[in-house]
């Protein structure tokens, strides 16, 4: 029995295409290619379960609806932009040898990162409401930041580090402290001594700001009205 194998390249990263802007991409491939969608090459890989190899992106098997046998190649995460992406999927598209293996589509998906960080944003939320709302006394953490929320292999975000965290008596709404935890994160509070849980609160959307925005809350690398993340924000 012959397998026809043929492969596939995906690439999810952080894109201002779609609608319009997405058709206008695929209208840059002068061969016959077009495109999957996300969904079709998670449902081709069982949910990209069987990988077998990965250099340079994760190459999963696949088979796709008509019985066609698939290599999967997923990009994430990759410095190549999408000019470069789309010209090699369009020089590979247009070649063909009996020792080549063929490029059949190409997917271009930032949906799925989407998915992936609002995942994150509820774990995170689940663990603040916890801690704040369901034990038998408060916890300020006082230090969340992205090096404290750690992932597992499925994303699952957990909290971590409760060095610097404080606990408040059910029957009182602030406790007095020192000023603790890391610069760029500190919430207003801070200027007193008194704070509440809401200083967990202010951190975490530092944290959804890093995320949404790939950068720090401080870059020293950015010129100097750029540095402060927050600063930038309230310009734009």
């Amino acid at each position: 029995m012959t397998f026809l194998v043929a492969i596939c390249f995906m690439l999810l990263k952080k894109m201002k295409c779609v609608g319009k802007q997405r058709k206008h991409l695929k209208s840059l491939i002068s061969g016959p290619l077009t495109s999957f969608s996300y969904n079709e090459l998670s449902f081709a890989t069982a949910k990209f379960t069987e990988r077998i190899g990965g250099g340079f992106g994760m190459v999963y098997k696949g088979v796709l609806k008509n019985g066609t046998m698939v290599v999967i190649k997923l990009l994430e995460n990759t410095r190549q932009g999408i000019d470069e992406f789309l010209a090699e999927v369009d020089n590979i598209g247009n070649i063909h040898h009996v020792n080549l293996v063929k490029l059949i589509n190409f997917c271009i998906d930032k949906r799925n990162k989407k998915k992936t960080r609002k995942k994150i944003f509820l774990d995170i939320t689940k663990g603040l409401a916890y801690i704040h709302d369901d034990c038998r006394q408060r916890i300020a953490h006082l230090d969340v930041k992205p090096q404290n929320i750690l992932l597992d292999d499925s994303f699952n975000a957990k909290i971590s580090d409760f060095g610097l965290s404080k606990l408040i008596n059910r029957d009182k709404s602030q406790v007095v402290t020192q000023m603790r935890g890391t610069l760029g994160y500190l919430a207003h509070e801070w200027q007193h001594s008194r704070i509440t849980v809401k200083v967990d609160i202010y951190r975490f959307g530092i944290v959804m700001l890093e995320v949404i925005t790939g950068r720090m809350v401080l870059d020293y690398s950015q010129p100097d009205s750029d540095v402060c993340l927050l600063k930038l924000v309230k310009k734009k």
